[in-house]
């Protein structure tokens, strides 16, 4: 037994071969270990380049960073309205005497034409612009609460109370100056015309007043109010009196001149149905 553990023992040149295999291999391995290192530090460096900055110069990871797309987004809308605003050329126009009441009248806020009246007639005048924004509805529920904070003095704070309480009456004169204002008649190289015009019920053609009227209708000539007749006029199925087709009624196809006709028309035939119903059983029987 002895002699065969000798035996099975290696020779120290056996074993400095083995080793020197052994190294080789590490060595070997850590050649490519080292390879894919660099390679795949190329690729990383490859990728970086390829992404897309963000702000700073700083890079997207996934959207982690609280500077997402939105900000991203926002920074190139307003590069892009900063690079529009210079690249267009400002142009600077004279300030003429006639768009300076114009400016004035769009700046300032307009005044209700009631409310200057009223003021005028209470002789305040000078608090108009503090009521730019009210009608003359809306001044009829100011308080003195209210004129207290506009800064308006006590004495004329009782003197507009008051006449608040007889608006009515002005708010009348109001409306009968306005409207005699609006019914003036426009003349036309020495003509009188009214602005008042109807159209006609059959062709829509715009006239005067003094024309064709029939049953409430306006007619431009009397072949419109004739062709109208032919063909809206039509006779009771009931009673035969004639009626615009329009004003009456229709029942299963039947035209009727009132509410009435159409009712006692319906009545009749349910009768006759009821006759016919009724002969048939005593047929049966």
């Amino acid at each position: 037994m002895q002699l065969r553990s000798i035996s099975n023992k290696k020779k120290p040149s056996q074993l400095t071969q083995t080793t020197q295999l052994l190294e080789k291999e590490t060595k070997h391995m850590e050649e490519q270990l080292q390879q894919l290192k660099q390679i795949m530090q190329q690729e990383k460096f490859k990728r970086e380049t390829e992404k897309p900055t963000g702000q700073n110069g700083t890079r997207w990871k996934a959207a982690k960073i609280d500077k997402g797309l939105r900000n991203y987004t926002q920074n190139l809308l307003q590069k892009k309205n900063s690079f529009e605003k210079k690249s267009i050329p400002t142009v600077v126009r004279p300030t003429s005497a006639k768009l300076q009441p114009l400016e004035k009248s769009i700046k300032t806020p307009a005044i209700d034409k009631d409310i200057e009246i009223f003021f005028t007639q209470v002789g305040l005048l000078q608090y108009k612009e503090k009521f730019q924004n009210y009608t003359i509805q809306s001044l009829k529920n100011v308080t003195v609460q209210q004129l207290r904070e506009m800064g308006i003095l006590p004495g004329h704070q009782i003197k507009i109370m008051r006449a608040l309480k007889e608006i009515p009456e002005n708010i009348q004169q109001m409306q009968e100056d306005s409207f005699c204002q609006s019914r003036v008649s426009m003349s036309v190289s020495g003509v009188q015309c009214d602005q008042t015009k109807l159209a006609c019920w059959l062709c829509y053609k715009i006239f005067d007043d003094a024309e064709i009227n029939c049953n409430g209708r306006n007619f431009c000539s009397q072949q419109c109010l004739i062709q109208f007749n032919q063909e809206y006029m039509i006779k009771c199925s009931k009673c035969n009196k004639k009626f615009y087709k329009n004003d009456g009624c229709v029942v299963y196809d039947n035209y009727y001149c009132s509410q009435s006709c159409s009712i006692d028309a319906n009545d009749s035939c349910n009768r006759r149905g009821l006759i016919s119903i009724n002969e048939l059983c005593r047929i049966i029987q």
